[in-house]
């Protein structure tokens, strides 16, 4: 029989009966491992079963095999912590508790620390690994894992490169909070990012300074701080460090701003991993307030309606203090560009799409999508395209992406929705200490990690975002997608997710692409369609007309900031401008319209029908009698609508006769009908200069009929 390594490293070493019967000793559930492994042997449903003295020979019958112990509930919440990297086995001692059993193999300089835990936080997958973004693991955590499980193996095994793992340090596993072990391991893990990546060997006390805001923020007492510091800031002295860590501590009282600069210093990579860690979006539980509320209604004091304050608006009608408004359009409906040039309307005071802003504001854009960079281009095109200055805008915008700085306010935790309170205070803290009279929060889906249907998660989203326009006294826009529609326009009724949203903002509008129908109208080609939108308040059933909507229009903007990889010129931009749509110029008919109209067409052949093509149709007479222009569409449906006005009125009559050609075709003609009964200027809607306007009246048979005084009475009655 081949002499087991144990016995030939150590001829006193246990036998793995007797470290099993020391581990049932101790509480904890011995796993029978393969020799030269960490293997489960026999490895099947190992986790559902319970080792006693009684039936620890069936298991541990003298063969040369490992001896692991379980992990969880079964061994008394026993909890590995694995140091696979330099930078974690030697700043642990500044971070972990000192009091752990460890052990590992020294020619590796692997280590686990054994501690005994409370069980309160499970993982489905046992472990947990903080991995280096570059490759490899920095350390892992194994706590138990339920029906899955966890184990490690034990000193007096054999590694699978035959060395035998010992114990480097003696002693019984520490028992410590199971959340306050997990809050170290990420502190731990984070460090040894900062340490690994920091540029230059002589700033590392400097990264211990970051390290104490982060240790300070993850509610850690102070006294970790200053070993810690010690340990990896070994170029300044005690009273320094710990005079620059108060410092530090003192500016990461705004947490947010802390993660533009580790990204800066460390790499994006390196950043987010760091922030996943120590749940830099503040992903902790809610803090719920146990005291008994202060409930009780307040008596109505009557109040001179001229004293009250009126609401204060930003940017009509979308913007106003104190309040959270909301956009709509599907994905690409140029949500982001329309806010763009708001905010950039907001900050110049200028009438970029029609609209004047109450004075210069200062405003934030957050865009929880897009790179900073192509902020940057959005900004810069439409700043080009109105000719915008950097005295324009001062010091009163400010730009951020969600993607060097998160903001999230609220996350779904076990199916609960916590609403995270140092974000929110930090986001209100920004706001206040700028200044910052509007605050864009594009998409509204990058602010939250709550899901989408869910009525009550959305509605403490939404009302959150209310709470900070109200304290930081703002304007707060949400910008949310819409569910696809198949092509049809969008209305507030189509918002993605959940409707808590839209009930819980002050004002809701939504963008639509211009429809086939209103192209066609306005006469606009179906290659250029998609570049022209309108904007509408609430519901599209009660939107107004075409002709009376708010239209936009995307033009590009060359940047002109080099050749591309394709061809020469720069980056093209959409740039939202604003546009109008063309409206019907509708007649102001007089009596002697429809005189002149009468006798144009008595002595001729006119159709009723304005596809007729061997004879004209009766329009041809009224378009040149009104100086109306059938080329355009809305002029032509202007004049269609004056023939059905008059046959109606009986100014005009219909009557049907057999085609002189074909002798058997049945069409129908018109022909003057009753004479009006007074004359009147003539005038066009909108051209006020004609004289001054009476009102709209009605004669028999004359719906809608606007006169112009000519001091000429007549028998008119108001409609």
């Amino acid at each position: 029989m081949t002499e087991h390594p144990q016995q030939r490293t150590e001829p006193n070493a246990p036998k793995p009966i007797d470290i099993a019967r020391k581990c049932i000793g101790h509480g904890w559930n011995p796993v029978p491992n393969r020799f030269k492994g960490k293997e489960p042997d026999p490895g099947k449903e190992w986790q559902k079963r319970v080792i006693t003295d009684e039936n620890v020979h069936h298991w541990f019958n003298g063969k040369p095999q490992n001896v692991g112990v379980q992990l969880g509930p079964k061994s008394g919440g026993l909890t590995d912590v694995d140091l696979d990297c330099r930078e974690a086995r030697e700043i642990a001692p500044y971070i972990l508790p000192h009091t752990g059993s460890i052990f590992g193999r020294a020619s590796a300089r692997m280590s686990h620390r054994l501690y005994q835990t409370s069980l309160a936080q499970r993982f489905d997958e046992g472990w947990i690994p903080f991995d280096d973004p570059k490759g490899g693991h920095l350390l892992e955590l194994r706590i138990g894992g339920g029906d899955k499980g966890a184990q490690t193996v034990l000193p007096g095994s054999v590694h699978e490169s035959g060395e035998l793992i010992a114990w480097e340090e003696n002693g019984a596993p520490a028992k410590v909070d199971d959340g306050d072990l997990l809050k170290r391991v990420k502190l731990l893990a984070a460090t040894c990012l900062l340490v690994r990546y920091w540029p230059k060997e002589g700033q590392r006390h400097d990264a211990a300074l970051t390290v104490g805001g982060f240790l300070h923020r993850a509610g850690l007492d102070d006294g970790i701080i200053k070993p810690l510091m010690q340990g990896i800031g070994k170029a300044a002295g005690d009273n320094e460090i710990e005079d620059r860590i108060k410092a530090v501590l003192v500016r990461e009282g705004v947490h947010a701003r802390g993660y533009p600069k580790l990204a800066e210093m460390f790499g994006k990579d390196i950043a987010n991993k760091v922030a996943e860690w120590l749940d830099y979006d503040s992903r902790a539980e809610a803090e719920h307030d146990q005291t008994t509320p202060c409930i009780a209604a307040t008596p109505f004091t009557w109040v001179d309606p001229k004293t009250i304050p009126p609401r204060e608006w930003l940017y009509r009608p979308h913007y106003i203090r104190k309040y959270a408004s909301a956009i709509f359009s599907p994905g690409g409906g140029a949500k982001s560009s329309t806010l763009i040039a708001e905010v950039l309307a907001m900050v110049t005071r200028k009438s970029l799409l029609g609209i004047q802003s109450a004075q210069a504001f200062k405003c934030w854009y957050w865009n929880g999508e897009d790179p900073f960079i192509e902020l940057q281009r959005r900004f810069a095109a439409t700043c080009k395209h109105y000719a915008l200055t950097p005295n324009d805008i001062d010091n009163r915008l400010f730009i951020d992406s969600g993607r060097t700085m998160p903001i999230v306010i609220a996350e779904d935790i076990n199916r609960t929705t916590r609403v995270a309170k140092p974000v929110i205070e930090a986001v209100v803290a920004t706001l206040i200490e700028n200044q910052i009279d509007a605050l864009i929060v594009d998409p509204f889906v990058s602010c939250h990690s709550v899901p989408e249907n869910d009525n009550m998660a959305i509605d403490r989203v939404a009302k959150a975002w209310a709470h900070i326009a109200e304290v930081a006294n703002c304007s707060i826009m949400l910008a949310h997608h819409t569910r696809k529609t198949g092509g049809v326009n969008v209305t507030t009724e189509d918002a993605r997710g959940a409707s808590a949203l839209r009930d819980a903002v002050r004002t809701a509008r939504t963008l639509n692409v211009m429809s086939d129908h209103e192209a066609d109208n306005a006469e606009i080609p179906e290659s250029e369609r998609r570049s022209y939108f309108r904007s509408d308040i609430g519901k599209a059933n009660l939107a107004p007309p075409a002709e009376r909507a708010d239209w936009f229009r995307l033009v590009s903007v060359d940047l002109e900031n080099g050749p591309h990889l394709y061809g020469a010129g720069g980056d093209e931009v959409g740039v939202v401008t604003s546009w109008e749509y063309p409206r019907r110029d509708e007649p102001v008919v007089t009596a002697d319209d429809i005189v002149r109209v009468q006798a144009a067409i008595k002595d001729g052949r006119w159709r009723a029908d304005q596809r007729a093509k061997r004879e004209p149709w009766v329009g041809v007479a009224i378009a040149q009698a009104l100086d109306m222009d059938l080329s355009h569409k809305l002029q032509k449906r202007a004049v269609a609508k004056l023939v059905d006005d008059w046959v109606g009125a009986g100014y005009l009559k219909r009557f049907t006769r057999q085609d002189k050609d074909t002798h058997f075709e049945v069409v129908t003609y018109i022909e003057p009908g009753a004479k009006p009964g007074v004359a009147t200027t003539r005038g066009r809607k909108r051209d006020p200069g004609y004289g001054k306007t009476l009102g709209v009246f009605s004669f028999p048979g004359v719906a809608r009929l606007r006169v112009f005084d000519t001091g000429q009475p007549g028998p008119w009655t108001p409609e």
